[in-house]
Order: structure tokens, then sequence, then C-alpha cells
């Protein structure tokens, strides 16, 4: 098990149940290497649930010398402009307008309705007075999925 893995693991566990991982990612570059954990949470996650995180993760690479050396550590949510990586971030931005690439090339757009256990279906936007059926897309399909953003 790599360094990653078994920082994944030991999150994970724990972790409260209404929060999940999105990410972990070790860069071991010089002169310091950098860790950055990706969480979230079904009624989103708090900078102060971040902060709790980043302390016990710290104190515990250092008392278990999971790091070798200098390191930085950032522990966040993933922010809008990140793709989509679990089933529970789906769940979580129902009702929401996302783009989803596909793995065979080419872009789905539509407000997302429905996450089920091997697929997602959108309502694509309505095209003058004619209003497209929902599509249901199975994630062995999905490349990525953002957020799209709305302002106004």
């Amino acid at each position: 098990m790599n360094q990653e893995e078994k920082l994944t693991t030991l999150i994970k566990e724990h972790l409260e149940p209404e929060y999940f991982l999105i990410d972990v990612i070790l860069k071991n570059q010089k002169p310091k290497a950098k860790l950055t954990v990706l969480i979230d949470g079904d009624q989103g996650v708090s900078i102060d649930r971040c902060a709790t995180l980043s302390r016990w993760l710290g104190k515990y690479i250092e008392e278990e010398n999971l790091i070798e050396g200098a390191y930085t550590l950032e522990v966040s949510s993933p922010g809008v402009d990140l793709p989509l990586k679990n089933q529970r971030q789906y769940i979580k931005n129902i009702g929401r307008k996302v783009k989803v690439s596909l793995n065979e090339g080419g872009n789905k757009t539509g407000v997302l309705e429905k996450v089920e256990d091997k697929l997602i279906v959108i309502q694509p936007e309505k095209k003058g007075k004619i209003i497209p059926e929902k599509e249901e897309i199975p994630f062995d399909q999905i490349m990525k999925t953002k957020v799209m953003i709305s302002f106004g």
C-alpha cells in the first residue's frame, strides 16, 4: 500500500458519516512535499471542519512519520471548478445544471434530476417550444461532470 492509499484509508476511517473523501493528492516534490486532501459533505463542509481534520491529520502524520521531511498540508472542499468524482457529490447536486463530458467524445448539458447506482438522469434544456426527453447516462460512459454556475 503506497502513502496515498494509507492516507486515504486513514482519513475515510476518521471522517464522520455526513462527510466523505473526494481525493488525496501527495506530491513528493523538493524542497518539501505537498499533501492535498479534498473532503465534502452531504450539507457541504465548513472551514472549521477542514481545520479540525487538518490539525488531526498533521499530528497523526508527525507521530507516525508518514511523510519524511518537510511538507505542506492543505485540507479543503473541492470547490465548484473541479469535476464531480463520486456518487455522493452527484446526489448533492441534484437540481443543478451540469455539463457531462462523455468518454466517446461530446458533451451533454442539462439539469441533474436523478442519481442511481449505475447512471444519472439529466433533463436537457428546452429548445424553443420543444422539451427534450430526459437522458440516462451510465457512469461508465462519463469522463467528467462539472456543475455549471449560473449568475443572475
